[in-house]
């Protein structure tokens, strides 16, 4: 448990050095300040594409949208339960319109490298409808364009799973997890999460930087006692229409 010198020391820190979206994040969570103050600013991240870019992902500065930041900012929506609104409607829309050859989201290679970045963002990016199909699965929300595109993806590019899991291959989490159409694949699910503790063990390193670990992390973390608490079903889904 927190104490309130910890939340306090926290909440100085915070203030000093984060940004504006993490000094509304923090304000909405502890001090009931309103979401729409986050969404506020975060709205300044989406382009008029309806894709997030401009430094969503902390290590791609680029302005333009890509699958990365989209991905952080659907994020954002699980975090308030956003499932709607014009933010979250365009942010939908940018992901039926846009698909690599292969089904995925867009990654700017090019445009990336005009601005500051971590060289790993140089490389080709895969695997952002995963994480998107089960952000939305978060939701309770699915779309049938999203789940079949997914599924294909998941498929064709990310079986046979690997026997160990790199750190940042939380999207596969995610899809199997939380995505609507994941349920077929249940065998491939338990191989994942008995791949965790593993994994776990050996970015040991990475864990204060371990940004993503509320999207596949935590339900293998052990509670206070010494056992896992295994993920909960997805909440109820239903369809969403494509954003007109």
């Amino acid at each position: 448990m927190i104490t309130s010198a910890q939340l306090e020391k926290a909440r100085d820190f915070i203030l000093r050095h984060g940004d504006l979206l993490t000094r509304r994040r923090f304000a909405c969570h502890f001090e009931n300040a309103p979401k729409h103050a986050v969404l506020d600013v975060l709205a300044c991240y989406q382009n008029p594409d309806g894709g997030f870019g401009h430094g969503l992902e902390l290590d791609l500065l680029c302005p333009d949208s890509s699958g990365i930041c989209t991905e952080m900012a659907f994020g954002h929506f699980v975090e308030l339960d956003v499932h709607d609104g014009p933010l979250f409607d365009r942010a939908l829309a940018w992901v039926l319109a846009k698909r690599t050859p292969s089904g995925d989201l867009p990654h700017p290679v090019e445009a990336i490298k005009r601005y500051p970045h971590g060289g790993w963002w140089e490389k080709q990016d895969s695997g952002r409808i995963l994480s998107i199909a089960g952000l939305l699965g978060r939701l309770g929300m699915h779309h049938p364009a999203v789940t079949e595109r997914a599924a294909a993806v998941f498929e064709q590019a990310f079986l046979p799973l690997p026997d160990e899991l790199p750190v940042y291959s939380y999207p596969l989490n995610l899809y199997l997890e939380y995505a609507d159409g994941a349920g077929r694949y249940t065998g491939h699910r338990d191989r994942l999460r008995a791949a965790v503790p593993a994994m776990l063990e050996s970015a040991a390193w990475h864990h204060p930087l371990f940004f993503c670990h509320g999207h596949w992390a935590s339900p293998y973390i052990p509670r206070p006692g010494g056992r896992a608490r295994p993920p909960g079903p997805s909440p109820a889904s239903r369809t969403t229409a494509a954003p007109s």
